[in-house]
């Protein structure tokens, strides 16, 4: 299928686009559930020969957290922006977009919940789901956060 640019076109484009992601982007922290471990499983209590039970502490939890970059959108961002203004976009006070890639993507996404990601000394918190950004051949992923639960 023909295409209106050339793969030395779309390599140019899609590395201004990875530029400038890598410019503007921020270092986020995702927290996600604990990861809760059995280490000493007791079961004497089970068969009532003369043992008490007795509650012992016999799981831990492990935090589970990722650091990754991201490129946020907040409201402030856009106030200035005769373009998104234009468009009737609006992004509430307490809420903010963050672009990331696959790999955030995929960690946020999968394996335990994702309890809150931390952007410069401030919880937000995953409001919905994800919406695949394409430019070209790169992929990003946009969430939308809040920092009330």
């Amino acid at each position: 299928m023909a295409s209106l640019l050339t793969s030395t076109e779309i390599a140019s484009i899609t590395g201004a686009v990875g530029d400038s992601f890598d410019t503007f982007k921020q270092q986020i922290i995702v927290y996600k559930k604990a990861k809760k471990t059995v280490s000493d499983l007791n079961t004497s209590f089970l068969y009532g020969y003369g043992t008490e039970y007795k509650e012992n502490t016999n799981y831990t939890y492990t935090a589970v957290s990722g650091v990754y970059n991201g490129l946020v959108i907040s409201n402030s961002n856009v106030s200035n922006d005769a373009f998104i203004e234009d468009s009737k976009i609006e992004i509430p006070d307490n809420e903010i977009r963050l672009k990331v890639e696959k790999d955030a993507r995929d960690f946020i996404k999968n394996g335990m919940k994702t309890e809150r990601i931390v952007i410069a000394n401030k919880d937000y918190y995953v409001k919905g789901s994800d919406k695949k950004a394409n430019m070209l051949t790169k992929d990003y992923y946009v969430f939308r956060l809040s920092d009330e639960i």
